[in-house]
């Protein structure tokens, strides 16, 4: 078992006490404290109050940092390219990091309805993804 395995089986188990002491009305700080001292700067409190199983959480916010980086044109375009594609991503996870990276850069104020609810932007027509993300990155 790799350090990664570890690291990960310790954040599903921090991931359920959070969850089960939620359940019972009751805060769990040092749960909290523990996962944020194993991985900073994450959504884990939101997420634990979501129906998302305990692993979608933690692969969230395993993947939440690389969420949070700038993107070329053309990989922003191949993001949108893929939520068009039946299983374009493998997991829940992965499509949920990938609207993160596109809410990241998104200049425009829709952020990703100009994918998911595109009507008002586009005068009801089907953007490409090349005019999805050029609108989205000017900001308009």
């Amino acid at each position: 078992m790799t350090e990664s395995d570890v690291i990960r089986g310790r954040l599903l188990e921090l991931v359920d006490t959070i969850r089960e002491a939620r359940e019972q009305g009751i805060d769990s700080p040092e749960s909290h404290s523990a996962f944020e001292q194993l991985l900073p700067d994450t959504d884990v409190d939101n997420l634990c109050n979501s129906d998302y199983d305990d692993e979608t959480i933690v692969d969230i916010c395993l993947g939440e940092q690389d969420a949070r980086r700038a993107c070329t044109r053309d990989e922003l375009v191949e993001l949108v390219k893929r939520f068009s594609i039946v299983e374009g991503y493998a997991t829940e996870a992965e499509s949920i990091l990938a609207v993160l990276t596109f809410e990241y850069n998104c200049r425009h104020p829709a952020g990703c309805d100009l994918i998911f609810y595109y009507d008002p932007y586009f005068d009801g027509r089907d953007p490409t993804p090349e005019e999805n993300v050029d609108l989205a990155l000017r900001g308009e």
